[in-house]
């Protein structure tokens, strides 16, 4: 039965009146049409295809004339892109139409990575060979204040995406900085950028929590597991475990699969490192091979009952 069928019953019944049974039905009416409108279109796909097909176009028109190009005409070629993305991404908001909204969304993440691009050709076109690491730092930021900025302006999920991304990218331009590439600064940059991302989506801040939760998780568990790759630091391969544990707990409590997901594969994947870095050697590869299986089948097995617990959470 729709919601027609009861409207009957209950007028029928007497329970309510005609202006009510009106009302209702004018609601549910827009409600539906707000749902239609938000679906995706042709028009957003062939939008969407057309962004792709000029980016390609774009990329493989610089790769074959890239050595012919002087230094202002690279740094042209990928800042004059980015522009032109943060321009129709303000175009197509200013139509009011959905998809084309969200089209300007897609472009304006484009526009963080062109950023990102500018900086780097920038530097390495304009400073010496020791700036380098400069230009990723400068990058990094340039990409996660540009993202930071899109982001106040429209909260929208492809923003969410471009912010998590450029907190990752920020992460790794730090971990450049030293003379030897550093795994543990990286990684407990974007370890730290993550968990305050999480703790910002828990709060509120960040709107669409359903896709900026699991997202920023990501964040947060790479950022573990990559801080004690290297080792160098005694308490960054702990730190997985934790952070693991953290995400699985987070997703019991607020009945998020996503932090569940993400909690449970980076313990996965920790215990799989864990154990071809100590027992290998005493295990075997094949023996330690089939032990990681067995790992990944438990964890896929361990999700089945904690979904239907979160299901008959979120419904109950």
């Amino acid at each position: 039965m729709n919601y027609t069928d009861y409207l009957k019953r209950w007028r029928q019944a007497g329970l309510i009146d005609e202006s009510t049974v009106a009302a209702i039905h004018a609601f549910e009416t827009r409600d539906a049409a707000v749902e239609k409108d938000d679906r995706p279109s042709l028009v957003e796909a062939i939008l969407y295809l057309g962004i792709v097909v000029v980016a390609v176009g774009v990329f493989s028109l610089l790769a074959e004339n890239w050595e012919e190009l002087q230094s202002p005409a690279r740094i042209a070629a990928v800042a004059v892109p980015g522009l032109l993305a943060i321009v129709l991404g303000f175009a197509l908001r200013a139509t009011g139409d959905r998809p084309f909204v969200r089209g300007g969304h897609v472009a304006w993440m484009l526009a963080v990575v062109f950023a990102f691009g500018t900086t780097l050709v920038a530097f390495h076109e304009w400073g010496s060979s020791d700036d380098e690491r400069n230009g990723l730092l400068a990058g990094g930021f340039i990409a996660l204040s540009l993202a930071l900025a899109l982001w106040a302006a429209s909260g929208s999920v492809p923003q969410i995406l471009a912010l998590a991304g450029a907190i990752f990218a920020f992460g790794q331009s730090l971990g450049a900085w030293p003379d030897d590439y550093s795994t543990a600064i990286a990684g407990t940059s974007a370890l730290i950028g993550g968990g305050i991302a999480v703790a910002l989506t828990e709060f509120g801040v960040f709107s669409h929590r359903r896709v900026a939760a699991p997202i920023f998780a990501l964040v947060l568990a790479a950022g573990a597991y990559e801080s004690g790759i290297d080792g160098s630091l005694a308490w960054a391969e702990t730190m997985a475990f934790i952070t693991a544990a953290i995400l699985m707990g987070l997703g019991l409590v607020r009945s998020n699969f996503g932090y569940l997901s993400v909690g449970v594969g980076l313990a996965f994947l920790s215990l799989v490192t864990l154990m071809f870095e100590y027992f290998e050697s005493n295990l075997g590869a094949p023996v330690a091979l089939i032990i990681s299986g067995a790992l990944l089948v438990a964890s896929v097995l361990a999700l089945i009952p904690l979904r239907r617990v979160l299901a008959a959470r979120h419904h109950g």
